[in-house]
């Protein structure tokens, strides 16, 4: 069962890292946002660094304080 977590936590965090390319491509282009309950959740899922080199990568939702705690 070791490799279904390592299988597990390697996709919640491509996922996650994902999600927040894609969120912030959509705010350049005003559009549909992913609502940050989704973004909150997949880090909780397993994607904590996926979604923090998400943040850091596209300069997404770094300037929120309540966000990042």
């Amino acid at each position: 069962w070791p490799a279904l977590l390592a299988g597990w936590i390697l996709a919640a965090n491509l996922t996650a890292f994902a999600y927040y390319g894609y969120d912030k491509s959509q705010a350049r282009r005003e559009g549909r946002r992913v609502p940050e309950v989704v973004l909150h959740g997949l880090a909780l899922l397993g994607g904590t660094l996926g979604a923090y080199a998400g943040m850091r990568v596209f300069r997404h939702k770094t300037a929120k304080g309540p966000f990042l705690i």
